[in-house]
């Protein structure tokens, strides 16, 4: 048991982990693990909400590896040739998901976003929810979503789940951006 205010655990509620690998990439363990679960405290009758939350750290051995975990970074181009671009780098999943929409609602000025994903390995379905949202949210408003640089294992899963059409992709930001411009649909 931990001493201190970390022991105000209810009776009978032992935080469950697991592990997951995704087949056919190596994973690394991660250095820091956070768990947040239901408590009780003392506070409980002070505190605003109704049910107070709990957070444990442990820091586990093992390298520490920067890249550790689902980072994303998006850098913004700007306007490119009318146009504007969001790099992404990093997977782009459930935890991180949040940072690209509100990346991709700053730019709805621009009638055309080009999002290049060359550095984003992968994306889960929260994150494929995500770019149909942003396409739908686009579309109806006769703007776009393009798309250049994405992996083989993200062209997969737009292709397995039926929404590549959705999108005009091109195989390299240059490429988005140069015959964008020399079709005037910028």
């Amino acid at each position: 048991m931990f001493p201190g205010p970390q022991h105000d655990t209810p009776p009978g509620l032992i935080p469950q982990l697991r592990f997951q690998n995704t087949p056919g990439v190596d994973s690394v363990p991660p250095a820091e693990l956070s768990i947040r679960f239901p408590c009780t405290s003392r506070l409980a009758g002070i505190m605003s909400f109704p049910q107070p939350l709990c957070t444990c750290t442990c820091r586990l051995p093992g390298p520490t590896i920067s890249t550790v975990g689902n980072t994303l970074q998006i850098e913004r181009l700007g306007n490119v040739k009318g146009q504007s671009v969001l790099c992404l780098k990093g997977p782009l999943t459930i935890e991180n998901v949040s940072l690209f929409q509100g990346a991709i609602r700053r730019e709805e000025s621009f009638s055309t976003v080009i999002l290049d994903l060359s550095d984003v390995p992968y994306i889960d379905s929260t994150a494929l929810g995500a770019l149909v949202s942003a396409y739908v949210s686009r579309q109806k408003l006769g703007r776009r979503v393009v798309l250049s640089g994405a992996s083989e294992r993200v062209s997969k899963m737009l292709k397995i789940t039926s929404v590549e059409s959705f999108f005009l992709t091109f195989p390299t930001l240059e490429d988005a951006i140069g015959d964008l411009k020399r079709a005037g649909t910028a």
